[in-house]
């Protein structure tokens, strides 16, 4: 059946779940003939308007380079994109390519049957151009569905340069590296660590890069399926050694519970409260904006964050995973050209994007730690995407609920309370009950 060209499509769109929204001036050079494809992703103009932007020169580049027209369904939340999708997808309003941005929805859709396996010709762009690691992040039980277009490096921890150069201490490597750097640090500021607690999803990716570190691999898929239990002892250890770091007098900035993360950032780069805080190469922009762009890599730098005695090169990421949730031959075409390094190259020029496509040259990034992330991603020995964003939404990523409530409840203890054993086996108990019914709940994504 032939495919309506732009004009009508916007008006067939118009009935679609309330996340939908076309920008049909995006058509193409006049007199296209080729048939358009519609394209849906979590950026739009309220949440996300520069990334959006920047989204819009990706299809703009394809259009130019195929002659292919494109349009784009913008959600209207971007925290609804996966019941939106899920809405237009059962209501035959599928778009052809959706950027996934939580890997549990890859695993639900493919489980589901509502995912076309990655042409032949597709597959070949995306081994020449991404290691293993990524290949696999993208497929699910051996079959390709998808290209990891944009990554985030959420193993990174920055650093206040001169602080470091004050307390004569280099980033460390380990976690026992760590806390004696923390403590040198501390004794030349007012705290060594700022954390935005406020950010509950902050807390997460800080026991997420424990776990994996400490479990190892194989160990956080089985937690992220919930093949073994919140109560395993791998869970007990990790949450003990986040205990100890936040209970350790003076060692964490402030009243972390409240603080935001922004204001965590201020507290390294602008206040001077603190020699380092954790998050992902995001921080980027942030970051410059008290530094300026050029004290990047000069005043502010990051380190991965440290190894629980196995090898590092180990990266907790996130990434949006572009699908092909209609198959058409424009929709193949156009993950042909994601895998290309060509597709992030504008993004990547102006900011915000890191791509772990291994052939986009590195002087593409416009500043040194871009480059460096870039770098680790393309090399990283291991790789796993963020657990939180695998498990059901309502125990993996709402705020005041599930995991994320029960390690901003952790953060909030006082230190004798993060020192009894109890603490962290109640902690435990609680998690399993919550993740169990998650796993249960009816509101979870599948296969209506």
């Amino acid at each position: 059946m032939n495919r309506p060209r732009v004009l009508l499509v916007c008006v067939l769109f118009a009935g679609a779940a309330a996340s939908a929204s076309c920008d049909p001036g995006r058509a193409g050079p006049p007199g296209a003939a080729a048939e358009p494809i519609v394209v849906t992703g979590g950026w739009n103009d309220f949440d996300s308007a520069e990334e959006r932007a920047k989204f819009m020169t990706v299809l703009d580049g394809f259009t130019a380079r195929t002659g292919i027209p494109v349009v784009y369904r913008a959600p209207t939340n971007r925290d609804r994109f996966a019941p939106g999708l899920l809405a237009d997808i059962d209501h035959g309003q599928a778009p052809d390519v959706a950027f996934l941005p939580q890997p549990g929805l890859l695993r639900t859709l493919a489980g589901c049957g509502r995912l076309s396996p990655l042409p032949d010709e597709v597959q070949r762009s995306i081994a020449a151009n991404y290691t293993p690691m990524w290949q696999q992040l993208g497929a699910v039980d051996g079959t390709s569905y998808g290209v990891v277009f944009k990554a985030a490096n959420k193993s990174t921890i920055w650093y206040d340069t001169s602080t470091f150069a004050t307390a004569g201490v280099e980033p460390p490597k380990n976690w026992a590296d760590f806390l004696r750097v923390s403590e040198s640090v501390r004794a030349v500021t007012s705290s060594a660590i700022a954390i935005g607690g406020a950010n509950e999803w902050v807390l997460t990716d800080w026991f997420e890069n424990i776990y994996l570190r400490q479990a190892g691999s194989e160990k956080y898929d089985e937690l992220a399926q919930h093949k073994i239990p919140w109560t395993d002892p791998s869970v007990l250890r990790a949450l003990t050694t986040l205990s100890q770091l936040w209970s350790t007098p003076g060692l964490v900035a402030g009243q972390p519970a409240r603080m935001d993360l922004n204001q965590s950032v201020a507290a390294v780069f602008d206040e001077h409260n603190a020699g380092m805080v954790f998050e992902g190469d995001f921080l980027v922009n942030s970051v410059a904006s008290l530094v300026g762009t050029a004290g990047l890599w000069n005043r502010a730098k990051f380190f991965e964050f440290p190894s629980f005695g196995r090898p590092n090169s180990t990266l907790m990421v996130g990434g949006d995973i572009a699908v092909m949730t209609r198959r058409s031959a424009g929709a193949a075409r156009f993950l042909q050209y994601l895998a290309s390094p060509e597709s992030a190259a504008s993004w990547a020029r102006a900011g915000g994007l890191v791509s772990p496509n291994r052939n986009l040259p590195l002087d593409t990034y416009q500043d040194l730690a871009s480059r460096q992330s870039a770098a680790d991603l393309a090399n990283a020995k291991v790789i796993r995407f963020d657990l939180s964003d695998q498990l059901p939404t309502e125990f993996g990523g709402t705020p005041d609920q599930g995991l994320w409530l029960g390690l901003h409840d952790l953060l909030k203890k006082s230190p004798a309370e993060l020192k009894d054993p109890q603490t962290i086996t109640s902690l435990t108990r609680t998690l399993e009950l919550r993740a169990t019914g998650a796993d249960n709940s009816s509101s979870r994504p599948g296969c209506g």
